[in-house]
């Protein structure tokens, strides 16, 4: 046969074994997943061991933290209420004691202004007595001289019974027409000085104003 002919026919020669289809894709997948997988374990190989106690540990630690901070701002937010609240009694307190304060001194203010006047009133009258009383003694002595005296009958010698105070006496001798000799005189302790003459019985108005000068003393 020629060789331009044994081109063309088929080689029926030693069969040779057919490769599967994918034959090589599987062995391919095959290397590359083991090939992946060693690289995976061979990470395990650089893990520390874990510390079990060394985590307990520390998450107490945080928990005792956490614990520490929320205790702590409690007591702050309560402590700071306690606070306010205590403010705001003692101000309270405050004014009620100013208020309180102010009644006292207004009052104690009042009684010492009242006790200064009356102190002041008693000592007036304690130096005006003797002087308005010296003048009113001599005004109502003359007064009761001028009665006396108009009473008297013209041209008659007549004996006058005086009672009363020394001094109201004395007064009286400076009086025209009552010399000492006309007079018979008897010392008493009454207030008011009393003339008589014949059945007529004339006194002095004293005793009222020692009656007003007491209450204004008092």
């Amino acid at each position: 046969m020629s060789a331009s002919i044994a081109r063309f026919l088929k080689d029926f020669g030693e069969a040779q074994p057919a490769s599967p289809a994918f034959g090589d894709g599987l062995a391919d997948a095959d290397t590359d997943f083991a090939s992946g997988f060693a690289d995976i374990t061979s990470g395990f190989d650089d893990l520390a061991p874990v510390d079990a106690e060394g985590e307990k540990q520390a998450a107490y630690a945080r928990g005792y933290e956490d614990a520490t901070r929320e205790i702590t701002e409690k007591m702050q937010a309560e402590r700071e209420e306690l606070l306010a609240a205590h403010t705001a009694e003692l101000e309270e307190l405050r004014s009620v004691y100013l208020e309180e304060t102010a009644v006292f001194l207004s009052r104690r203010l009042r009684e010492g202004i009242d006790a200064i006047a009356a102190n002041l009133s008693e000592q007036t009258a304690n130096i005006l007595a003797p002087v308005l009383t010296e003048k009113l003694s001599l005004k109502a002595v003359s007064a009761l001289a001028d009665v006396v005296r108009a009473s008297m009958p013209d041209g008659e010698a007549v004996t006058l019974v005086v009672k009363g105070p020394k001094n109201l006496f004395d007064q009286l001798k400076t009086q025209p027409g009552f010399e000492e000799e006309t007079m018979k005189f008897t010392e008493t302790a009454d207030i008011d000085l009393s003339i008589e003459l014949g059945e007529s019985v004339f006194v002095t108005r004293m005793s009222a104003w020692a009656s007003s000068l007491r209450k204004v003393m008092k």
